[in-house]
């Protein structure tokens, strides 16, 4: 009875008004519209930003990110999941306060720079709760691309990106290829040490992770040593490909897919192999050109002095320690004179006693 009274009271309300609402009464208590028959289904009603049924909605939460500021001080700010990389720094600036307004700001996430400022933060895939490291330059730095002058050409199709760069006489084409242009004003020698010196900031900008052998850029090699040692074990990488060509299938990038493959291939090279005994061998005499390190790498006259007498002394069991790369150069150079005095003293002494005995 009470539910015939209300939908009798419905449609006498309906009749009315033409359809158009409920009693005052009814509206007050309910807030919906009045529906008739032939009427459709409408939403409710949504209130002011940041009310209650926005709050509920779908996709409009906004992300907590945990930003910390490297000398500075650490802050909690609150930006919206669509935002780009540009909103989150006016963002961050406007937290720290004045002494962060007019600085080059970077925002690395999970070890990955954001860059560039128009991506949208979704695509570092960057949650809630996460921690965002905000680096400050100094007063005056300007950004990178405006004081290097780099031309960077990015196309996404079939996932793969395309960046170009000339600088300082270098020219770095599609696959990492680096070849030497004709430079105008004849400073290649300033050209190519200002490209080594600034590769690991593009890199950073760029936001890409080294994979395969420009992992021994942090090794302290040249992008130019890099290179070389890329053709030197081309051949080795392609027989690996060949004995595991199912690897690596689900990624699209062929040149990604090749450096997966570097990867894997050195990591299956053992400590004696001559990939490892090259690196060494390379990065000692990459330290042993820097003042500081000449002692530690070549060695001093006194071991040259100790291998000598282990070597003349010793014999041949001293060829060992020729193979360990911890060993001093010189302190080397010391065991092979001393073996070699002490070979060429038995030839002596055996020539010697032969003629002693023909005497006789």
């Amino acid at each position: 009875m009470l539910g015939g009274g209300l939908n009798t009271s419905l449609r006498s309300n309906n009749n009315n008004n033409n359809g158009d609402s409920l009693s005052p009464t009814i509206a007050d208590m309910t807030n919906l519209k009045a529906i008739d028959e032939d009427d459709e289904f409408l939403p409710l009603p949504k209130e002011d930003e940041g009310g209650l049924f926005h709050s509920l909605l779908p996709g409009d939460h906004q992300r907590k990110l945990l930003l910390r500021i490297k000398s500075f001080q650490d802050v909690t700010v609150q930006v919206p999941s669509d935002s780009n990389v540009s909103q989150l720094k006016e963002l961050v600036r406007t937290s720290l306060g004045t002494e962060a307004q007019d600085r080059y700001l970077r925002l690395i996430c999970k070890g990955r720079l954001l860059h560039p400022d128009d991506a949208p933060i979704s695509e570092f895939k960057v949650h809630n709760n996460d921690v965002v490291h905000a680096v400050l330059a100094a007063p005056g730095v300007r950004a990178p691309t405006e004081r290097r002058g780099t031309t960077t050409t990015t196309t996404t199709a079939n996932s793969s990106s395309t960046n170009t760069r000339r600088r300082g006489g270098t020219i770095v084409g599609p696959g990492g290829r680096v070849t030497r242009a004709p430079s105008n004003n004849g400073d290649s020698q300033w050209g190519s040490d200002d490209s080594n010196n600034s590769s690991d900031e593009e890199d950073l900008e760029q936001g890409r992770e080294r994979l395969g052998f420009d992992r021994l850029r942090t090794s302290g090699l040249r992008r130019q040593e890099i290179t070389a040692i890329r053709m030197y074990f081309g051949r080795h990488v392609d027989r690996h490909i060949q004995l595991n060509p199912n690897d690596h299938n689900g990624e699209s990038d062929l040149r990604r897919r090749r450096l997966l493959y570097e990867e894997d291939w050195m990591s299956l090279q053992g400590p004696t192999s001559e990939f490892r005994l090259n690196l060494s061998n390379n990065t000692l005499l990459r330290f042993a050109s820097v003042e500081t390190n000449w002692r530690t790498s070549l060695g001093t006259d006194r071991d040259f002095m100790w291998g000598f007498l282990l070597g003349f002394f010793v014999g041949l069991i001293m060829l060992v320690w020729v193979w360990m790369p911890t060993v001093p150069h010189k302190q080397k150079i010391g065991i092979l004179t001393g073996i070699s005095f002490q070979l060429a003293m038995s030839v002596l002494r055996q020539e010697n006693e032969d003629e002693f005995a023909d005497g006789e």
